[in-house]
């Protein structure tokens, strides 16, 4: 890998750091000071994001029904198991400060890493690992 595509792999990490940061320190704001319930403040940033994303859902109707009709299996599971996930973080939030809720929220990322080389033979096992490492390192300092 070059020195270029290593630095632009490590301000994307960034980037992406930080919007999630932001986005896990508003949902615990939203939750915890403004006293949302879970499941209505998920059901508003549903809708707004339907609001977002539906133009661009609506401008590759071809393709949504060809992927529903070959992948409806994995997509009702994601659509059940993703927003109950969503859901018990946020009433996590509500009972446990964010720093102890926000790692354990992440390290799913970890998980998916690595049981994706495993079941699906990608590639790339040694950056895995070493994002797997960064990635608890950083659970460990947010955790302390």
């Amino acid at each position: 890998m070059r020195g270029g595509d290593v630095r632009r792999g490590v301000l994307w990490g960034v980037m992406t750091g930080a919007a999630i940061a932001a986005y896990t320190l508003w949902d615990a704001h939203a939750v915890g000071r403004l006293g949302l319930a879970p499941v209505s403040y998920y059901a508003r940033t549903l809708l707004f994001q339907c609001a977002l994303l539906t133009p661009g859902i609506l401008r590759r109707r071809a393709g949504l029904r060809t992927t529903l009709r070959a992948d409806w299996r994995p997509i009702v599971l994601v659509a059940v198991l993703s927003p109950l996930a969503y859901i018990l973080v946020l009433t996590a939030m509500q009972e446990s400060p964010v720093a102890l809720v926000a790692p354990l929220r992440e390290s799913s990322i970890v998980i998916g890493s690595l049981i994706a080389w495993r079941l699906f033979d990608e590639h790339g096992l040694g950056r895995r690992v070493i994002g797997a490492v960064v990635v608890l390192a950083g659970i460990v300092v947010i955790g302390l």
